[in-house]
Formats: C-alpha cells, sequence, structure tokens
C-alpha cells in the first residue's frame, strides 16, 4: 500500500495492477481476519480511522496524525469508564493529555492497561501535540504511517474491550 503512495515507484499500468493484486491476496487470504476485526470497532472509531487513511493518501500527514489520535482518545475514554463504571467524572471535558497521565498513573486504570500501552498512548499523544499545534517540529510520511499503526494496534486490543 505504501508503494502506491508514491508514483515514482509505479512506472506503469502492471506495477499499479501487481500491488492491487498483492494488497487484494493479503485481505483474501483466511490468515488475515480484517473483517471479524474491523466489526469490533464502534462506528465513531471507523469513521476517524478512515479519515486518518484518507488523509495520509491526500498527503496531510498532521491531519492524519490529528484524526488517528482522535480514535485513540475514543477508545481510551470507553476503557476508563468501563475501568471505573463508579466514576462520577465527565471525560468527555478532559483533554486527551490529561486522560494519558490519569490512565498512566492512577493504579484503578493503570493496573487494567497492558503494559505494551503505556508507551504508545504517551509517543502518540506527543505527536498528536505537534500535529495540531504550532510547534516547530515536522512530522513525515513515516511519522503519520506509524501513529495510525499505534492506532489500530490500540483499538484492536481486545484486552481494552
Amino acid at each position: 500500500m505504501h508503494r502506491l503512495g508514491q508514483p515514482e515507484l509505479i512506472k506503469n499500468r502492471k506495477d499499479f495492477e501487481d500491488n492491487i493484486d498483492s494488497i487484494a491476496g493479503v485481505f483474501a487470504s483466511e490468515g488475515y481476519p480484517i473483517g471479524g476485526m474491523i466489526a469490533r470497532l464502534h462506528a465513531t472509531e471507523k469513521e476517524r480511522l478512515l479519515e486518518a487513511i484518507h488523509c495520509l493518501f491526500e498527503g496531510c500527514r498532521y491531519s492524519t496524525i490529528a484524526m488517528a489520535a482522535s480514535a485513540i482518545e475514543f477508545r481510551l475514554l470507553e476503557f476508563m469508564k468501563q475501568a471505573n463504571p463508579d466514576t462520577k467524572e465527565d471525560f468527555g471535558r478532559r483533554t486527551f493529555g490529561s486522560l494519558i497521565e490519569e490512565c498512566l498513573n492512577e493504579p484503578v486504570y493503570s493496573k487494567k492497561l497492558p503494559e505494551r500501552h503505556r508507551p504508545l498512548l504517551e509517543l502518540c499523544n506527543q505527536f498528536r501535540v505537534f500535529s495540531v499545534h504550532p510547534k516547530t517540529e515536522l512530522i513525515g510520511q513515516n511519522e503519520a504511517i506509524s501513529v495510525i499503526n499505534l492506532a489500530f494496534s490500540f483499538i484492536l486490543d481486545e484486552r481494552l474491550d
């Protein structure tokens, strides 16, 4: 898929068709249960991830990261509500950064959060800050792709359901 986003790598129609066939083959194989994974996503997560992917293909790297982080934030909110159903706090009014900080530091959440997602949340938030605030940091295609991949890793983790 990455090759399709780089026109200089696609020399002719046969190159294009070979890449499309390769992608279709991966998604058609029985070892890649994408239908089941996507079915587990909430409609809001689907919409935001699709928009992130669309932004990526349009070359809008900053928007890509913002939308992928938005999908992560939605799942994080749901995780926190399930981890502490007795809370009366309105998480929707909190910033993404403050939600991450509380999730990582408050035992009611941190004990239930898989260890592998701790650095993922911090990294995605840092790139989100770079992408939505006027900073001097440049965001490249590789960073945008990485944040989308991390978003899928977080959102598709069944332990967060």
